[in-house]
Formats: C-alpha cells, sequence, structure tokens
C-alpha cells in the first residue's frame, strides 16, 4: 500500500490524493521496495524535467547517486537535450505534414487535421 507521503502529496493534497496524477507505471514503481534501473530509464526525462513527483524524484536520484550506470546515462540525457538546443529549426513543407498527420491518424488512430 502506498501512503500519501510516499506520493509526496502530503503538502500539496490538503485531504484528498489525487491518484490520477501519477501513471500506472509511476504507481508500480512507487510500490516497490527497491527501484530497477530499467524504472530508471523509464523515468529519466520527467526527473531531468523536474517533473516527478517528490518522491519518485527522491528516489530516481538515490538510485542515480549509487549506480554508475545510470549516472551516465544521466550524464548522456543531459548532454543530449543541450545539443538538441543547438539546433537550428528545420521549416518542413505542408505536403510532409499532411503525410505525417496522415500517417499519425491511420497508425495511432488519432483524428488530427489534415490540410
Amino acid at each position: 500500500m502506498v501512503c500519501k507521503h510516499d506520493l509526496g502529496l502530503a503538502a500539496h493534497d490538503k485531504g484528498t490524493t489525487n491518484m490520477s496524477q501519477f501513471s500506472d507505471h509511476e504507481l508500480r514503481i512507487l510500490e516497490k521496495s527497491h527501484i530497477t534501473c530499467a524504472d530508471v530509464t523509464a523515468l529519466l526525462g520527467g526527473f531531468v524535467d523536474n517533473e516527478l513527483s517528490p518522491s519518485l524524484r527522491d528516489r530516481v536520484h538515490q538510485h542515480i547517486r549509487s549506480c554508475s550506470e545510470c549516472r551516465d546515462g544521466e550524464q548522456g540525457y543531459r548532454e543530449v537535450i543541450q545539443l538538441a538546443k543547438t539546433l537550428a529549426p528545420v521549416e518542413v513543407s505542408g505536403d510532409v505534414k499532411k503525410r505525417l498527420r496522415q500517417a499519425l491518424n491511420q497508425r495511432l488512430g488519432l483524428t488530427l487535421a489534415v490540410e
């Protein structure tokens, strides 16, 4: 069982637990006594972007401190983000946008406007 304190909700929640703010995967990780490298990999984007609950963030941080592979993974992830920020934007033609939206609609069942 996961309590509000474990979820990092106690200070923010004022009495009601909003479990819907967590994905199923995040809830499964919160219920574990020990998180794995695979868990850290799945949460790394949210960790780097500071989007995790305080409890999840602390657990990921503790794991990264004790695991050289995950520490290297975090460093590499941050480096990729920094490099991506240096890229110049590329203009995509209207035809490419149209084909991309059609493909997304077909493969993912979306209803993006195709102009």
